[in-house]
C-alpha cells in the first residue's frame, strides 16, 4: 500500500474570539449561521462571511480569519501543517481543486473562553484532482469531523482537524472498500 498525503478542506467555519456555548442544526441552505453570542459582538456577520467565503471557494478571505502565523494541523496525516496565511489560503485551493463544487456546513459548535470544539462536515464531486490522488471521476465525497481551534483576538491562532481518513481516501479512490475480518 502507498502512502498517499491528501489535504482536506475541513474544519474551517468559525473564527471568532470570546465565543461560548453551542450551535446546532448548521446546514449549507441555511441563509445565517446562529450566533454562539448575541448579535452586538458582530459574531453572526463574522461567522456568515467566514462560511460565505469557505463556500465560494476563497481561499484569501478565509485565510484573512487566521492568524497572520496561525497553525492548522491535519492529526490523520503526520506532519501535515499549514502555518500562515499564505500557506492556509493555498491549502484551501488545493481542496478546492479536488472538490471543485465543495459545500461545507456546521453541525455543532460548543466552545469556552478562547478554544471552540466544531462537528462539520463536507460533501461535494471529486472532479478534479488532490496532489498525490488519481484524477476524479465525479464520485461523491461526504466526509465528517471535529476541529479543535484556539482563538486570540478575534483569530484562529490554532487548528488541529479529526477526521474519518480511510472514508475519504476510498471514497475519491484511493483505497479500496474495507470488508470485515473472517472470524
Amino acid at each position: 500500500m502507498r502512502s498517499v498525503r491528501v489535504p482536506i478542506l475541513v474544519g474551517l467555519i468559525l473564527a471568532m474570539a470570546g465565543m461560548v456555548g453551542t450551535l446546532s442544526g448548521v446546514t449549507g441552505a441555511q441563509e445565517s449561521t446562529p450566533a454562539i453570542k448575541d448579535q452586538e459582538t458582530g459574531t453572526v456577520e463574522l461567522l456568515d462571511g467566514y462560511v460565505a467565503a469557505l463556500n465560494a471557494h476563497d481561499g484569501q478571505e478565509v485565510a484573512g480569519y487566521y492568524a497572520e502565523d496561525a497553525v492548522v494541523t491535519q492529526a490523520v496525516y503526520e506532519g501535515n501543517t499549514f502555518t500562515g496565511r499564505d500557506e492556509i489560503a493555498r491549502w484551501i485551493g488545493d481542496n478546492v481543486a479536488g472538490l471543485p463544487d465543495l459545500d461545507v456546513s456546521v453541525v455543532s459548535v460548543t466552545g469556552a473562553d478562547d478554544r471552540l470544539v466544531r462537528e462539520w462536515v463536507y460533501w461535494g464531486a471529486y472532479t478534479g484532482q488532490f496532489p498525490g490522488a488519481p484524477a476524479g471521476e465525479g464520485q461523491t465525497v461526504e466526509l465528517r469531523g471535529v476541529s479543535v481551534m484556539e482563538l486570540e483576538d478575534g483569530e484562529i491562532v490554532r487548528e488541529t482537524l479529526y477526521y474519518d481518513n480511510l472514508s475519504f481516501l476510498t471514497q475519491i479512490g484511493v483505497m479500496g472498500a474495507a470488508t470485515p475480518a473472517a472470524n
